[in-house]
């Protein structure tokens, strides 16, 4: 069996028939993408937010709520709870939008997915060789930077197997 030798690549799982617009708008954006949304992930459940930052094995959660319940799509959100594992002065590259306010985080995060049409992001399965997995209407989209990273022989071999890879160049 051939070894691939990959800096970065895309995986595109079709999961029902998947607005192409959606992706072309990932895939013309992936840069920003990739460095916007490294190493956090963001779960919409209902009316509320679930925010995360992981450094290491460690991780930072915020959970928000919106100040309207009437009219969520004003954008303005509470913090209703939080877990803290370390110091933000740990993360090196902290996004520039946010500031001091985790509530200003949470907006600059959302408007970002709002931007490229992303319904939820994680890097919770990095660990595993999957550095972000992102989440459209109809679609997800796996980001592998390391494709020798992927120890699960399962997940390996569907993502060489796949015929929807795209290379990062």
């Amino acid at each position: 069996m051939k070894k691939i030798n990959m800096c970065a690549f895309f995986v595109c799982l079709l999961l029902l028939s998947s607005c192409s617009s959606d992706i072309d708008k990932v895939y013309n954006n992936k840069e920003d993408i990739i460095q916007t949304f490294r190493d956090i992930s963001i779960y919409r459940r209902g009316e509320s937010i679930s925010l995360t930052f992981y450094k290491d094995s460690l991780s930072n959660s915020f959970s928000f709520e919106p100040t309207d319940k009437s009219d969520c799509e004003k954008g303005t959100y509470e913090l209703i709870s939080d877990s803290i594992q370390f110091k933000f002065e740990d993360i090196s590259e902290f996004p520039l939008g946010c500031g001091d306010d985790i509530s200003e985080c949470l907006k600059f995060y959302k408007n970002k997915l709002d931007a490229y049409n992303i319904l939820e992001v994680t890097s919770e399965f990095k660990k595993f060789g999957i550095d972000l997995k992102l989440y459209l209407k109809d679609t997800e989209v796996i980001y592998v930077s390391n494709i020798e990273s992927i120890k699960n022989s399962q997940w390996l071999n569907y993502i060489k197997s796949t015929s929807v890879t795209s290379h990062l160049v």
